[in-house]
């Protein structure tokens, strides 16, 4: 893995982010069942929660975002999202006996987390039902989108900062990475995710804001996860009609005015 300077905090909260702690209990007692914990049921227009009694979900949080998402993406969910509320890592983990912190299913179309709401994963959960692009395309929309449309803020945001406040900090400090080293999912996922989510979800932004959600969806439709390089570039410039190193340079200029 390629290192980066003077990010460890941010590495360390990424982890966080990305990556369950250890496994504390050795007593998977109700293994891939998680109704029989998570017995009770809340449900909303798009959504139907499931938690443990004692815990909670915020509801009409996730039911805004879910709205807002699915309105602006111009998808139908084929039913209502399940979302299994855990009380924290421990009973997520004891449950299915995963690493993942949080994950969609989209063959159940479902979202699995341990906070009561949550917009990241709701995001790849509707964008599944367009396409599945490269990692650097599937996770900078993820990050792009996770806007609180509850409280009135549309800003993608990163552990609380925008978006570009990221690649503008990157940009300044030089550990921003050339989009041409991590287009494939293989290249994206070789570099720290403390960069490569905020640094992509940046680009994919700024994509949305300048030249429509059709043509990113379009991105959605027509690049595939396992494509080359020289495949994404090509059907890159097919859906906006110019290279994504002119897409590069376009946005690197907004970030220095940012």
């Amino acid at each position: 893995m390629k290192s980066i300077k003077n990010n460890s905090f941010l590495l360390l909260i990424v982890l966080v982010f990305l990556f369950a702690c250890k496994e504390q209990s050795s007593s998977p007692i109700l293994y891939n069942n998680p109704l029989l914990e998570l017995s009770i049921t809340l449900e909303t227009a798009n959504f139907i929660f499931h938690y443990s009694p004692g815990d909670y979900v915020l509801s009409e949080h996730q039911e805004a975002f879910g709205s807002w998402a699915i309105s602006l993406l111009g998808v139908n969910i084929p039913k209502k999202i399940d979302y299994y509320k855990y009380k924290d890592y421990d009973q997520l983990r004891r449950i299915w006996r995963k690493t993942a912190v949080a994950w969609t299913d989209s063959g159940s179309f479902s979202i699995h987390h341990n906070l009561p709401w949550d917009n990241h994963e709701c995001v790849h959960l509707l964008t599944n039902l367009i396409g599945r692009p490269p990692s650097f395309f599937n996770e900078g929309i993820a990050v792009a989108l996770s806007t609180d449309p509850y409280n009135g803020d549309f800003e993608g945001r990163w552990y609380g900062m925008s978006v570009h406040y990221w690649g503008k900090r990157f940009k300044d400090e030089g550990t921003l990475i050339p989009l041409n080293d991590m287009l494939e999912s293989s290249d994206f996922q070789g570099y720290e995710p403390g960069i490569t989510y905020p640094e992509s979800g940046s680009f994919v932004r700024f994509l949305i804001d300048t030249y429509g959600m059709g043509r990113m969806k379009s991105i959605f439709q027509t690049v595939n996860y396992g494509d080359s390089k020289e495949e994404i570039k090509q059907k890159f410039q097919s859906v906006y009609g110019f290279s994504i190193d002119q897409a590069e340079a376009e946005w690197l200029l907004f970030l220095d005015n940012y």
